[in-house]
């Protein structure tokens, strides 16, 4: 088993960007930020499967995944602060995720946190031993499959995605078009 899950961006790659103009800089964000977006907005639940340490941008794919499943021995650490980066991108998810004072203190002092206390911060799911943890996730996705209906599962991610960004009229509004929507489906009932 691995003992890493992802460290992030080459650091080479990351000094290099110095020597890119802003118009390129600016293009590879929009690569990172496609991707994450990607993975938040995916229609089917995604679970990131942590067996080892979760860093810089490693955390921030973790973070954009619906659920997280990582090992005692997992580390977790926004670390671009500590190399002159910032986590710009995935402080978007990370503060939808758990809030802004929580996300404000992980993400200003680049500290690293074990699997523990990254999911009594909210940031892991479940705490699962190394031998466990392809047999746990594999559960866990079986149970969605056959226990939930999969259009209402589409809906309830878009509903978390756009709500935020809403006033409470509007969200109301997209809660109740979603309610009608779902109310059409044939899976269910």
């Amino acid at each position: 088993m691995a003992t890493h899950f992802c460290a992030g961006a080459d650091l080479g790659y990351l000094q290099q960007l110095q020597n890119f103009s802003y118009e390129e800089n600016l293009a590879d964000s929009h690569h990172l930020k496609d991707l994450f977006l990607k993975i938040y907005t995916l229609k089917k639940v995604v679970i990131a499967q942590v067996q080892g340490h979760a860093l810089a941008g490693g955390c921030g794919l973790a973070t954009v995944c619906d659920f997280a499943f990582a090992v005692p021995e997992a580390k977790f650490g926004y670390t671009e602060v500590r190399i002159g980066f910032i986590p710009a991108l995935v402080a978007v998810f990370l503060v939808r995720k758990i809030g802004e004072q929580k996300a404000r203190q992980l993400l200003l002092t680049g500290e690293i946190i074990k699997a523990q206390e990254a999911f009594e911060r909210g940031l892991v799911t479940k705490l699962v031993s190394a031998a466990e943890l392809d047999s746990s996730v594999f559960d866990f996705a079986q149970n969605l499959i056959q226990s939930n209906s999969t259009q209402s599962m589409q809906l309830t991610k878009q509903l978390i995605a756009d709500v935020q960004g809403k006033s409470l009229t509007d969200a109301l509004d997209m809660a109740a078009a979603l309610n009608a929507k779902a109310a059409l489906q044939k899976e269910g009932f």
